[in-house]
C-alpha cells in the first residue's frame, strides 16, 4: 500500500492515545520481506497486547506461526 506505513503509524499513535486493553491486525498485513520490515516496528509501537490473525495473502510470501 503507497501510504500504508502512514496510515498503520496514524493507527498506532491513536491506540496508544486511547490506551485500549488490545489490538488485532485482522490479516493481510504485509509479506514477511525487508522492505516491511517499517511496517512491523510501527505495529511494534504499541506495548499493549496485540494479536493477529494470519490470512492467506500473508502465508503468501512464507510467513509462519511463528
Amino acid at each position: 500500500m503507497y501510504d500504508g506505513a502512514r496510515r498503520a503509524k496514524l493507527f498506532i499513535d491513536a491506540m496508544k492515545l486511547k490506551n485500549p486493553e488490545f489490538i488485532i491486525s485482522l490479516g493481510d498485513f504485509g509479506f514477511p520481506k525487508a522492505e516491511n520490515k517499517e511496517l512491523v516496528d510501527i505495529w511494534s509501537g504499541f506495548r499493549g497486547e496485540r494479536h493477529f490473525v494470519i490470512c492467506n495473502h500473508n502465508t503468501d510470501g512464507g510467513f509462519t506461526k511463528k
